[in-house]
């Protein structure tokens, strides 16, 4: 007969070495320039995993999109400026 407790102990035993091996690999991917060597990305996401379920918050940067806005109304005024004057003269 079999024993149901050496089945549990055996599938406990496998699923934790799964579980690591999936960790390992989840912070290996995390640390900065895991993906591509020496990326200077931002985080765009927040994943939290909690008894509760999987959440996923954007990460909001003000100050990007703030530089962002500046540069593109700057570039258009300058475009614009140019146009006028290519138009007059």
């Amino acid at each position: 007969m079999i024993d149901p407790r050496n089945n549990l102990i055996a599938l406990t035993d496998k699923n934790s070495e799964q579980l690591r091996t999936v960790l390992e690999r989840i912070f290996a991917a995390a640390q900065p320039g895991a993906v591509y060597r020496g990326s200077m990305g931002r985080p765009v996401a927040i994943i939290i995993i909690g008894p509760d379920g999987v959440t996923v918050k954007p990460v909001f940067d003000l100050t990007k999109i703030a530089l962002a806005g500046i540069t593109a109304w700057t570039t258009m005024l300058a475009v614009l400026r140019r146009a006028c004057k290519a138009s007059k003269g």
